[in-house]
């Protein structure tokens, strides 16, 4: 029968463990790494279609007084029966999975007449993020400097257009 000496089984025990704990770290770099490079593609997925269709489409401007603020725009389904103007929302899922990314249309109207003054879609990123986060992140059209609609729509007088 051979013998094996103290060390020698312990240090083969040794290189096993750290063959295993180099493994886990190696996988975890590669999940996290992955991950990033996941959330990097559809942020500019996002920043592709916000480019090419977020800007909004303003059909008519509306002039407000001096130091009025902009009018609430209430959600059409939960607005009072005294709103001068409402919201409509229609949200479309582009991709389910996380990242969770959406299109959202939203049209501005005036409650007197129904008439449509303007038309805007917001594309967004949600969540995607490493691990169980409480609050995922987001990227939409707004972070890069794309305007709502109705700050497009409502506009001071005086103010540049």
């Amino acid at each position: 029968m051979k013998r094996v000496r103290f060390r020698q089984r312990g240090s083969s025990a040794l290189k096993g463990m750290l063959m295993v704990a180099a493994a886990v770290l190696v996988a975890g770099f590669g999940w996290f790494a992955y991950v990033e490079y996941r959330l990097q593609y559809w942020d500019g997925k996002v920043r592709a279609m916000c480019i090419n269709d977020g800007g909004g489409n303003v059909l008519q401007r509306v002039d407000l007084a001096q130091g009025d603020a902009t009018p609430p725009t209430p959600d059409e389904r939960y607005a009072d029966a005294g709103a001068a103007y409402v919201s409509r929302w229609r949200e479309e899922v582009i991709r389910s999975a996380s990242p969770r990314v959406l299109r959202t249309e939203v049209v501005l109207i005036r409650t007197r007449d129904q008439t449509v003054l303007g038309r805007q879609f917001i594309y967004a990123r949600i969540g995607g993020d490493v691990g169980l986060v409480d609050n995922p992140s987001t990227f939409s059209c707004r972070d890069i400097g794309i305007k709502s609609i109705e700050s497009q729509i409502f506009s001071t007088k005086g103010e540049s257009k």
